[in-house]
C-alpha cells in the first residue's frame, strides 16, 4: 500500500511550465499532439535554424509523470527511439535534434514515461 501512495503522489505532481519565444527558422515538418494514456495537446514543429534541426513544442500540455521523456521514434511503441530530452514541461520551447537523426524513419514525437513504458501522447511529423 505505501508504494501505491508514493506513486500517486509522484504522478500527480504539477508539471513545470516553460514559455520561450518561438524560434525563427524554416519549418521542415509539423504534427499535432494526440492523447494516449494521458491528455496531451499542442503542436510539434521541426525547424531548420541555420542548418541545425530543432524540435519546437508550442502550446504543449500533458499531465505530470514520474519519468517523462521526449523521444523521436519510428512508431508509437518507441521502436528505434532517440531521447531528445528528459522531462516534458508544458508550454512553448525547443529542443535540439542531433544531426545523426533520420527524420524519414523517426517521424513520431513521443511523450513517454520511461519508468512504466507508457505513452502519454504523440505527434506524427508530416
Amino acid at each position: 500500500m505505501p508504494i501505491f501512495i508514493i506513486f500517486v503522489m509522484v504522478s500527480c505532481q504539477k508539471n513545470e511550465e516553460i514559455n520561450e519565444t518561438p524560434i525563427e527558422g524554416v519549418i521542415v515538418s509539423t504534427g499535432d499532439f494526440v492523447s494516449s494514456a494521458h491528455p496531451t495537446t499542442g503542436k510539434a514543429k521541426v525547424k531548420n535554424v541555420d542548418g541545425k534541426l530543432k524540435l519546437e513544442l508550442s502550446n504543449f500540455k500533458t499531465d505530470a509523470g514520474p519519468d517523462l521523456r521526449i523521444y523521436l521514434a519510428e512508431d508509437l511503441k518507441a521502436k528505434g527511439f532517440v531521447e531528445l530530452k528528459a522531462g516534458a514541461p508544458n508550454g512553448t520551447y525547443s529542443v535540439d535534434i542531433p544531426s545523426s537523426i533520420d527524420l524519414k524513419t523517426k517521424k513520431y514525437v513521443l511523450i513517454w514515461c520511461q519508468s512504466f513504458s507508457v505513452l502519454f501522447g504523440s505527434a506524427e511529423l508530416k
